[in-house]
């Protein structure tokens, strides 16, 4: 697809279920960009209520509706429809219920002008909520990181995020896209991030904060019931060690995933002693740090 003068060469893909509240908010913000996409693509992902009428009646230029009949959970399969029927090189992302600020698709069009095989550039973002704004910046100026880098820092914090990340489309198809399969419930986005940065040796971060993430309407504190015996991230890790990955990155990759895991364990009631007991089995010891077991140890006192 060849982007139109003034826009940019990107698809927006936007997963929608049960979203009335927040979809306008979502639009307009992609409606403000000084720089446009070339299309966007919402996907109702079987919504129940008037989410998809608004966004059709939105008059948003190049706006495409796909539907889903069965909703997925956390909307990976949504984003996944949404990008396999992108007509752009480049591929962004914003969830229903979160905001672009101005200038974040200007921001990300510098950075591909300058470095066109990039792959996948993650911008920085905020985070709202009850406690006010924090912002999430990993770099002070726009930056590549590798493969090294990228995991030394995923393995200390979460460094990436949806609405920040703008994807080539043939990485993403190499990477495999977001998982799908029934168990994936949560923890699929940052799996799908360690299997894009290993797909393309690491990735691109900038500096400016060009997206908010509004986490009391994202609903994923409420959603400890869909936590599985296995975080996705421990099932990837594995798999790549097992297929002969850098020996020298095995120590990052397990800590990675005992991070992930943790941050699974740490909210679960006690009620759900076996699901806790069968996720700490999961860790990998030998990397575990003091805060890891002192995290683990709060866990049980304060949920008993």
């Amino acid at each position: 697809m060849t982007a139109s003068p003034g826009s940019a060469d990107i698809s927006v893909v936007i997963p929608l279920h049960d979203k009335a509240a927040h979809i306008s908010q979502a639009l307009d913000s992609v409606r403000a960009q000084t720089v446009a996409p070339a299309e966007t693509i919402v996907v109702d992902d079987a919504s129940c209520d008037a989410g998809p009428e608004i966004a059709r009646a939105s008059g948003l230029p190049n706006l495409r509706m796909l539907r889903r009949e069965v909703p997925g959970p956390g909307g990976y399969a949504a984003r996944n429809v949404g990008a396999g029927a992108a007509k752009a090189r480049w591929i962004a992302f914003l969830d229903a219920d979160d905001t672009w600020k101005p200038g974040h698709l200007e921001a990300v069009s510098a950075i591909l002008s300058a470095h066109p095989d990039a792959g996948v550039v993650f911008m920085s973002y905020e985070k709202t909520g009850p406690r006010g704004v924090s912002v999430r910046r990993e770099v002070d100026t726009d930056r590549w990181l590798d493969l090294r880098a990228c995991l030394a820092l995923f393995a200390e914090r979460d460094i990436f995020h949806t609405n920040g990340a703008v994807i080539d489309r043939d990485l993403y198809a190499r990477a495999g896209g977001f998982p799908e399969a029934k168990g994936f419930g949560r923890g699929g986005d940052s799996d799908f991030w360690l299997r894009l940065i290993v797909a393309n040796g690491g990735a691109f971060l900038g500096a400016a904060v060009t997206s908010s993430y509004h986490s009391q309407y994202s609903g994923v504190l409420s959603k400890i019931s869909t936590v599985g015996a296995q975080h996705p991230v421990r099932r990837t890790v594995a798999r790549l060690i097992a297929e002969g990955a850098d020996p020298s990155l095995t120590p990052l990759l397990k800590r990675l995933a005992n991070r992930k895991t943790l941050q699974w364990v740490r909210p679960l009631p006690n009620r759900r002693i076996a699901t806790k007991l069968q996720l700490l089995g999961t860790l990998y010891p030998a990397v575990l740090g003091r805060d890891d077991l002192r995290g683990m140890a709060r866990s049980f006192l304060k949920n008993w």
